[in-house]
C-alpha cells in the first residue's frame, strides 16, 4: 500500500503535467489510461499463479495507483464542464458520492463473502470498464454548453420535482446508508 501511494503521487503528477500542456481532453485520456492500467492489472492478478509473488505485488501496486490516481482526473473533467457553463450542484454531488460509497461498501462485502477475492477482482474489472465507458462519453472538444447560465445551479427542490426516479433512488440510498 505504501508503494502504491508513492507511485500514485508520482504518476498522477507526471500525468497532470502532461495534461496541463496537452490540448483538450487530456484529463479524460489520463483517467481512461489509468482505468485501463487498473483493469489490466486486475486481469493479470486473476491469471497469476500463487507463487508469482513479484507479479502479484506489482498488480496490487498498479491497482492501488489506479484507485488513488484516477480521482483527480475525474474531478478535472467535472471542473472543465463547469468552466464551459454546465451547472453543478456541489452539495448534491457530494451527497450522491457518499451514498454511492456506502452502497459500494455493502456490495463489495457481499461480493467478497459470496465469491471471495476473485469476485472482488472481477467486480473491480467490471466497474473499471463501466467507468471507461462513462469517461469516454465526455467530449474533449471545447464547445460551450447552453444548459444553464454560468454560476446558476438548479435548486434541490426543482431537481426533485423534475426527476421522479431520482427521488426514489435518493430515498432508497438514504435508507441503505443509514442501515449499513
Amino acid at each position: 500500500t505504501a508503494l502504491s501511494n508513492i507511485l500514485a503521487v508520482a504518476v498522477q503528477q507526471r500525468l497532470s503535467a502532461w495534461a496541463d500542456r496537452a490540448e483538450g481532453g487530456s484529463s479524460r485520456r489520463s483517467a481512461m489510461g489509468l482505468m485501463a492500467l487498473g483493469t489490466a492489472a486486475a486481469l493479470a492478478l486473476l491469471l497469476a499463479r500463487p507463487k508469482q509473488i513479484q507479479v502479484i505485488g506489482g498488480c496490487f501496486c498498479m491497482i492501488g495507483v489506479t484507485i488513488m490516481g484516477v480521482q483527480p482526473f475525474l474531478n478535472a473533467i467535472a471542473m472543465e464542464r463547469v468552466r464551459r457553463g454546465r451547472a453543478l450542484n456541489y452539495g448534491l454531488a457530494r451527497g450522491i458520492g457518499s451514498v454511492c460509497y456506502a452502497l459500494m461498501s455493502v456490495l463489495a462485502g457481499g461480493v467478497l463473502r459470496r465469491f471471495g477475492n476473485a469476485g472482488l477482482l472481477a467486480a473491480f474489472i467490471g466497474l473499471n470498464l463501466a467507468g471507461l465507458c462513462a469517461v469516454a462519453k465526455f467530449s474533449g472538444r471545447e464547445e460551450e454548453t447552453a444548459s444553464a447560465p454560468r454560476g446558476e445551479t438548479p435548486g434541490m427542490g426543482g431537481l426533485l420535482k423534475r426527476h421522479r426516479a431520482f427521488r426514489r433512488f435518493l430515498a432508497v440510498s438514504v435508507l441503505l446508508y443509514t442501515a449499513h
